[in-house]
């Protein structure tokens, strides 16, 4: 009698970090310090880089002043009747001000970056002396972590090193046998590791001779430390069998 067959498709692809995350800072200002450098490892809400916090810190006191007058003023029109037109007004500005001092802490702890996440500094591309914020242009020297790359405009990438994907793609004769859920088995560097697949993309991608590709992303299983993003490796996903 004969055994039974599995059925496979095979791809090539580029592994990547499942979970990464590009930070930069959302306000203004001068970088005073950059505390982690390509290659680091970080936890979660450690510091990155700090920027001259002296506007910062000026602007939550100018806003505190303008929270205490917007409440003077309220108790006062409270303490003299005042119409409800005057008490609304006085009460909205109450609230402005609030919410402009609120804003102000806000940017105030901005100051200091943090990474979002656990894991490893991938890239910096910021220094001490650049000028920061969202109307500022990316400046400084990009450095990148041995054996990752990144095309971020980001002032830090911080990748967690422990989950990766592998993205490949298929040609149109393959497409219909895939589906999410498909076991894999990769090859990275000669080792085996299983993954599954996790979404196969129905939106073509022309190759150089034009012929159709579809986009495959492939979660591996377990946890890597000994990874890096860029690497290339080689999937054959089982798609049934008879």
């Amino acid at each position: 009698t004969l055994g039974t067959q599995t059925l496979t498709v095979s791809l090539d692809g580029t592994l990547s970090p499942s979970k990464q995350s590009e930070v930069s800072f959302g306000v203004s200002g001068t970088v005073t310090a950059v505390k982690v450098k390509a290659g680091d490892v970080v936890e979660k809400g450690d510091k990155l880089a700090t920027i001259d916090s002296g506007s910062l810190q000026d602007a939550v006191e100018l806003a505190e002043a303008n929270l205490t007058a917007a409440r003077a003023n309220l108790e006062e029109v409270e303490d003299n009747g005042g119409s409800d037109a005057a008490l609304n007004s006085a009460s909205a500005q109450v609230d402005s001000a609030k919410a402009a001092l609120d804003s102000a802490e806000e940017n105030l702890a901005d100051a200091v970056l943090r990474s979002p996440i656990s894991g490893t500094v991938a890239s910096v591309n910021v220094e001490v002396g650049d000028t920061v914020g969202s109307s500022a242009a990316a400046s400084g020297s990009a450095s990148t972590a041995g054996g990752t790359t990144s095309t971020s405009s980001a002032q830090f990438v911080v990748i967690a090193t422990s989950k990766w994907k592998l993205e490949g793609a298929v040609g149109a004769a393959d497409l219909g046998s895939l589906k999410a859920g498909q076991a894999v088995t990769a090859t990275i560097n000669g080792a085996a590791i299983e993954g599954t697949v996790v979404s196969v993309g129905i939106v073509a991608t022309a190759t150089s001779d034009g012929a159709a590709t579809f986009p495959v992303v492939i979660n591996l299983s377990g946890t890597h430390d000994d990874l890096y993003s860029g690497t290339t490796a080689s999937a054959v996903i089982t798609t049934g069998s008879y």
